[in-house]
């Protein structure tokens, strides 16, 4: 996975749409600032793995739901992957994103 992020860097893929990303956010008005940057980074990025690092509670989860909401509004599929079961089920459960442990502990 490494290899393919550093190769992926860059390369313009999973790009969305600028629109979609606008109505995810207006989706949510209590987003804040920080978290629709890291939004608008990750879906309009094209880096093609992006890696979101955060305390606990500080919303990361509710800002990837707005993020696979625009990626599947710009019509990808998308599946999350963490380094831990619980945080793969919490994925899932707050983002609404297919995820799985991408490591075994």
């Amino acid at each position: 996975m490494l290899d393919y992020a550093d190769r992926a860097r860059g390369g313009r893929a999973g790009v969305g749409r600028e629109g979609a990303v606008d109505r995810a956010l207006m989706r949510r008005p209590t987003i804040a600032g920080e978290q629709a940057e890291m939004v608008r980074r990750l879906v309009l990025g094209g880096d093609g793995v992006a890696v979101v690092v955060g305390q606990a509670g500080t919303g990361k989860t509710f800002a990837l739901a707005a993020a696979r909401e625009a990626w599947e509004g710009s019509g990808y599929r998308v599946m999350g992957a963490t380094l831990a079961r619980r945080a793969a089920i919490e994925l899932e459960d707050g983002a609404g994103s297919r995820a799985r442990p991408s490591l075994r502990s």
